[in-house]
């Protein structure tokens, strides 16, 4: 069973578990993770949250590798 496990921090004005739930959904849609261990967080005030970040899917990542 592929599974996943993460830290991820968001910006006070997000909802984090709302990002959670998005990351999930893509993990799954995208990569076929069907277990995830996501703990979400908001960063501490005056640090950036994330940097942005890009998932190849599957077909992408067989196609390129």
């Amino acid at each position: 069973m592929p599974a996943l496990s993460g830290h991820i921090y968001v910006n006070h004005d997000i909802d984090c578990h709302d990002v959670r739930r998005t990351v999930e959904a893509m993990l799954h849609d995208r990569f076929d993770i069907t277990h995830t261990t996501l703990q979400t967080d908001h960063a501490a005030i005056g640090r950036a949250a994330s940097a942005n970040c890009a998932f190849e899917s599957r077909e992408e990542h067989h196609a390129n590798g």
